[in-house]
Formats: structure tokens, C-alpha cells, sequence
């Protein structure tokens, strides 16, 4: 499902719903034939963050990226910089029946969350889960001769450590899913809903995982998954894969010659082809 958000400018928003998880897809238009340097930058719950791969991105005319990494059920504003200038600002809403955890940079692996119930063999959060978070007070103190109290030293309290968000599974195909998206993600993203408070939207976890298949030796198909860890600064880099490989789009325009594509395609721009790879096959 597509949905657009925003007057006319230079920026347009979209809210795909679809496969492999929510996302918003980003199209900016009319910057002109000479390039120009662009960022995108998202604020949610008065916390602004640079899009991953928007970040002194270069450009001619148009462009499109996608923010596999967007705040679900919470209204995010996007603002459009062309050359350090900001140009375009708009709003929307991602709305989304339930969390989903990620590997930052391979969101093909995106899967989804429930916060208290299984649905059809989906990953769902414990009753554990959000009990207990930490907030480290990371200051140094040091005694005073002839004083009762010792001097502090010390920064900003740590944002959140020790955060729990265990998780079980009912299906062997959720717990294989999940078990190859943590062997290969150094750090975690769970997009998170209103029930689970009280982390931010978008919760970048350094997590320690422990797996416990509880009755799968029996013939069960129970696992638990002890999901541990301390909130960190979000990932900048922008996604390595995404939904549609280059394989997909070789194997689909192989039996064509270069003519009989243009010619299908004339009515296509190169815009078209950035937001839907396999565009070809829908003409």
C-alpha cells in the first residue's frame, strides 16, 4: 500500500506498506541541471537524525531514496538541505499494526513484532520484556580532605543500558529468520510501537542474543530469545540490500535486446526506473 503526503515541492513523501517492511520512500524533483549537494534529515519526538545515505549526497535534477529506518505510528517530519539550504519540509505518518526488528543495513531481513501475542508464528515480545531499564550515571567522584562530600565529575547520563526485549517464537521458520539476522548484525534496530515505553521510536540496541529452543528436542517449536543490551547512537550508513537485487533485474530484461527496452520504456523516466527497478514488467 502507497500513500503520498504533502503539498507540491520539491519533496515528495510516500508510506509503503508492503514487503519487506514500512518504509518511506523519498522523491525530490526540479533541483535543476547543475548538481547540487543534498541532505535529508528526519525529526521525530524532537530529535533530529541525518536519513542513512542522505548525508552530502550528490545529485542532478531528481532523486529517490528509500528510509527503511522511518518511526512507525508517530508523525516524522523530513526536511529536504540543497546545498546547505533547506528547501522543502514535509510531514507524514507511517502507521504500522506492529514493531519490527531489523538489521539496520540488510532491511530484506525486517521482521515483525508483536508486543504481547503470537500471530501466525511471528516473533513476539515476553512478559520480561521492558520490566527494567537502566540509565547509567557514567561520573567519576573523588574524596576532599576535611570534606564530607566528594567532588563529581561527569557528563550527560548515558541514554538507556540493560535494556530487555526478549523475545519467543512459535515457528521454525521465524526462529531460522531470526537466528541468521542476529549472526550477521552487529547492532539491532527495533522500530517500536506506543506500547513500549519507555523507548524512543527507533531503538538501536547493541544487544547480547541467547537462544533457547525449549521444547524443539521434543518436537516443539518454542523458542526464547534473551535479548539484552544498551541503546547507541543510530546507524548512518545506508542500507547494503534491499528488496529487489541486480540479479532480479538482470534475469528480468535478459530475453531483450537494448532497442525493444527503449522502446517499451519511452514513456519511463529515469525516476521511475530509481523507485521500481522492475518497472519494465508492469509496462
Amino acid at each position: 500500500m502507497t500513500m503520498f503526503y504533502g503539498a507540491p515541492g520539491l519533496m515528495t513523501l510516500e508510506a509503503l506498506t508492503d514487503a519487506p517492511c514500512p518504509r518511506v520512500r523519498v522523491t525530490i524533483t526540479g533541483l535543476g541541471s547543475t548538481p547540487v549537494v543534498l541532505k535529508v534529515t528526519r525529526t521525530v519526538a524532537n530529535e533530529a537524525a541525518t536519513v542513512p545515505g542522505a548525508r552530502a549526497r550528490d545529485s542532478v535534477d531528481s532523486d529517490v531514496l528509500i528510509d527503511y529506518a522511518a518511526p512507525l505510528n508517530i508523525q516524522t517530519t523530513y526536511t529536504l538541505y540543497v546545498d546547505g539550504v533547506i528547501s522543502d519540509v514535509k510531514t507524514i505518518t507511517l502507521e504500522s499494526a506492529t514493531a519490527w526488528i531489523q538489521d539496520p543495513l540488510q532491511p530484506d531481513r525486517a521482521m515483525p513484532v508483536s508486543v504481547d501475542v503470537d500471530v501466525d508464528g511471528a516473533l513476539y515480545m515476553r512478559g520480561e520484556a521492558l520490566q527494567q531499564i537502566d540509565y547509567p550515571n557514567r561520573s567519576s567522584q573523588m574524596s576532599i580532605m576535611g570534606d564530607r562530600f566528594p567532588v563529581s565529575f561527569g557528563g550527560q547520563r548515558q541514554a538507556a543500558a540493560g535494556v530487555d526485549t526478549s523475545l519467543s517464537s512459535k515457528s521454525t521458520a521465524t526462529a531460522d529468520a531470526f537466528r541468521l539476522m542476529v549472526s550477521e548484525a552487529p547492532i539491532l534496530l527495533l522500530r517500536t510501537v506506543a506500547a513500549m515505553v519507555p523507548l524512543p521510536p527507533l531503538a538501536y540496541l547493541l544487544a547480547n542474543v541467547t537462544e533457547q529452543p525449549m521444547n524443539v528436542h521434543i518436537g516443539g517449536n518454542l523458542t526464547v530469545w534473551s535479548v539484552t543490551g544498551d541503546l547507541v547512537r543510530a546507524v548512518q550508513q545506508s542500507a547494503i540490500s534491499g528488496f529487489i537485487t541486480y540479479a532480479e533485474v538482470q534475469e528480468l530484461l535478459s530475453p531483450y535486446t537494448y532497442d525493444e527496452v527503449q522502446t517499451v520504456c519511452a514513456g519511463t523516466t529515469y525516476l521511475d526506473w530509481q523507485k521500481n527497478p522492475l518497472i519494465f514488467s508492469t509496462l
